[in-house]
């Protein structure tokens, strides 16, 4: 330490039954030349299940509240038990390996928190890398992640506090070049380069006038549209201010706004945040059907519970009714239409018809506190208790079937055949998928526990996902022992939902929900982007729409697609040249030229250049209106002819960056074959070659309602009605059941 450089100093934060852990992460922190004070920088907060039940554990814990904090699990303590540190990431306790744990805590004590959690991925990524034979198809195939990921481990190799990892910086580094090898970026240079910031600067300069003369005085709406990163993080909210400017600017701004919608309406967003106000809390959300409405499960403050039903579009809770006579609800589910939703709680089900808003109690006497409900088609109800024991109830007769007694439940899902299916964990590695209604035990096998165990039931196939603790995927399968799918997972992954079509949501306390293509280890984008913190995750049937929850938010979703199923009857052109009805579109290296007719005139685009890479094939749709164009990095645009310029209406990539193969179209969409011989649907935004089509698919896809009267300030009245955005109302008067 150099001279009048202070010495870091931690705090303890534990009770005298956890005297072993605190000794020896008092002396890892002393031999890495942090002092322990009873007030330091950060605290090391201890967490077990004598802690938590400790008076004077949570007045210390309190005391701390403005410091960094780096929670500690020695048992098997529930995060529910501390909800004011459920929200950062916990460093559980090895037992078998202290002085690796100790480790851990001096690094996460001494280091920024974002690199521990950057490089905990990076080490789960490399760590599949590596127990796969080291297979090309496992390095990081986009040159951007590759090279930001070898800065960072530059950065971090002067850390003297993080132990480096060789197979990380292979892994890095023979991505690194593979990424090279396969796309050479080049920044666009000359005249391109200058009509783009010529273009920029004069949409800029163009706006503030225009917004000043509005009497407008939110100028986020100049300098965020257009950003990508805004775009990417924020995209309903740069898509209602691109909608603003389309009707309100002028050609300069109009043109940027159209290029704007052409990024985020290829991309899934939120669809809605519940508010509800002040009163009650928000419990639990379900979609119905197709997921345009969702059963909500709420909590007054005076502790009755009550079920409703939200309307996605609206944003707004068209009714609820309060629930007696059954306890605290715990869980609910809804039939295949919709129509029925039955609720769990301590003392028995509550049924809702959802047409009428009725609600029925039925008190049935359960093994014990039922949290996991499923209703069947056959219209009974399975029910899974925290000891494991699945039962049936017929809401008819209130009749109680035991299905048998399974150690831990992690999921408990409907099937799209009727029936219910069960991932349960009987033992330390003993995992099993299990018919719900009969206990029949349809696959199972050892894998390897990790520091969390999670999992998943498919509901269109019958297996099941769990993670591992060689931080991968592994599927069961009836008939066969588990199997390695060689998806990466943090091993801080808390939460796995199956999705139909072979697809899966994974996330964490402190890591976004991703959906992931499991054939292909695809990353088909992020979901629940606003909640900061996901703990439970329902999915419509058609896997359309998810529902997220977590602790201090809850949205709507949008669930990214996955690649067609099935044979694709529809012709597919490989060409870098095609024509059809009058419409010419060629290309050389990078740059590609389009010639068409519109109202009895001929134009023509001139050279574009659209990708980094070089185009690898073109098709024109069959009425000539669009063409699209695909590049061996596999980005695709989508080009309408239905105007005097042409105008890039969608912007997409292959979700694994595989190189597009041939490109076709099914409808009004575009259908791209990559290279791995996976066919992926695109959304053609038809009618978007003109601003009515514009807004008229940012309305549809503008739901939910806002929830700051901030949010809209810069927007006039009749942009409001125009866009459909509106704030969000009170919850209705309760109804009687």
């Amino acid at each position: 330490m150099q001279d009048g450089e202070s010495t870091p100093t931690a705090s303890l934060v534990a009770v005298d039954e956890d005297a072993a852990c605190v000794r020896a992460v008092r002396r890892s922190l002393e031999a890495g030349g942090i002092e322990v004070t009873d007030a330091g920088e950060v605290a090391v907060i201890v967490i077990s299940q004598a802690s938590v039940e400790n008076a004077a554990w949570r007045a210390r814990l309190t005391d701390h509240r403005f410091v960094r904090l780096v929670p500690v699990r020695v048992d098997r303590v529930s995060s529910s038990k501390v909800p004011e540190l459920s929200s950062l990431n916990w460093i559980i306790w090895n037992h078998d390996a202290p002085v690796t744990t100790c480790g851990s805590i001096l690094a996460a004590v001494a280091t920024e928190p974002e690199k521990l959690w950057r490089l905990r991925d990076l080490r789960a990524q490399a760590d599949v890398w590596a127990r796969t034979g080291h297979h090309v198809e496992h390095l990081m195939g986009d040159p951007r992640r590759a090279r930001d990921a070898e800065r960072f481990l530059a950065e971090l190799a002067i850390d003297e506090n993080v132990p480096g990892n060789e197979t990380v910086a292979r892994y890095v580094r023979l991505s690194r070049a593979q990424a090279g090898r396969s796309r050479r970026w080049r920044w666009i240079r000359g005249w391109g380069a200058v009509a783009v910031a010529s273009l920029v600067a004069l949409a800029v300069a163009a706006a503030v006038p225009l917004i000043a003369k509005a009497k407008q005085t939110n100028f986020d709406a100049v300098v965020t549209t257009g950003d990508r990163r805004v775009e990417q993080q924020e995209p309903e909210w740069s898509s209602l201010l691109a909608g603003a400017m389309l009707l309100n600017g002028d050609a300069g701004q109009k043109e940027l706004a159209r290029l704007t919608l052409g990024d985020t309406l290829s991309v899934p967003w939120s669809q809605g945040t519940l508010n509800v106000g002040v009163g009650y809390s928000l419990e639990g959300m379900q979609p119905l059907g197709r997921g345009e409405r969702s059963v909500v499960r709420l909590r007054a403050h005076s502790g009755v519970p009550h079920l409703g039903i939200y309307d996605v579009r609206s944003g707004a809770v068209l009714y609820h009714v309060a629930v007696g006579g059954i306890g605290e609800l715990t869980d609910m589910d809804a039939s295949p239409d919709g129509r029925t939703v039955v609720a769990v709680g301590p003392a028995g089900l509550a049924v809702m018809d959802t047409a009428t808003g009725h609600v029925r109690t039925l008190p049935v006497r359960l093994a014990r506190e039922s949290v996991v409900v499923c209703l069947l088609r056959d219209g009974r109800v399975a029910v899974a208790n925290d000891a494991g024991v699945l039962e049936t109830v017929s809401p008819r007769g209130g009749t109680v079937r035991r299905s048998g007694a399974f150690g831990e439940i992690l999921s408990l899902e409907a099937t799209t055949h009727g029936g219910a299916r069960a991932l349960v964990r009987r033992g330390r590695n003993d995992y099993a998928l299990v018919d719900a209604a009969s206990g029949r035990v349809l696959a199972q096998g050892t894998v390897a526990d990790p520091l969390v165990p999670t999992g998943g039931v498919a509901p269109d196939a019958d297996y099941g996902v769990v993670t591992g603790a060689d931080r991968q995927l592994w599927r069961l399968v009836p008939g066969h022992a588990p199997v390695p799918t060689g998806v990466a997972v943090s091993d801080r992954t808390y939460l796995t939902v199956v999705l139909p079509g072979e697809r899966v949501a994974i996330g964490g306390q402190d890591q976004p929900m991703r959906v992931l293509h499991l054939p292909t280890h695809s990353d088909l984008g992020i979901i629940c982007r606003d909640v900061p913190q996901v703990t439970n995750l329902r999915v419509s049937r058609d896997g359309t729409t998810a529902n997220c929850l977590g602790y201090k938010a809850d949205a709507v979703w949008q669930v990214p697609d996955g690649p067609v199923t099935g044979p694709v009857r529809v012709p597919l052109s490989s060409a870098a040249r095609a024509e059809a009805d009058g419409v010419l579109v060629e290309s050389e290296g990078r740059r590609t030229r389009i010639r068409y007719r519109r109202d009895g005139k001929s134009y023509q685009s001139g050279w574009m250049t659209l990708f980094a890479g070089d185009v690898s094939a073109v098709a024109v749709s069959p009425d000539g209106r669009q063409v699209v164009i695909g590049s061996v990095a596999g980005d695709v645009a989508v080009v309408t002819t239905q105007t005097s310029t042409a105008l890039r209406l969608v912007k997409w990539r292959v979700p694994d960056s595989s190189s597009v193969r041939a490109l076709g179209w099914r409808d009004t969409d575009p259908v791209v074959q990559a290279a791995d011989g996976h066919t992926w649907r695109v959304d053609g935004c038809p009618g978007c070659s003109t601003d009515q089509g514009l807004i008229k698919r940012l309305v549809s896809r503008m739901k939910g309602c806002w929830t700051a009267p901030a949010q809209l300030h810069s927007l006039d009245a009749a942009t409001r009605r125009t866009l459909h955005a509106h704030l969000c109302g009170p919850l209705p008067p309760v109804l009687e059941g």
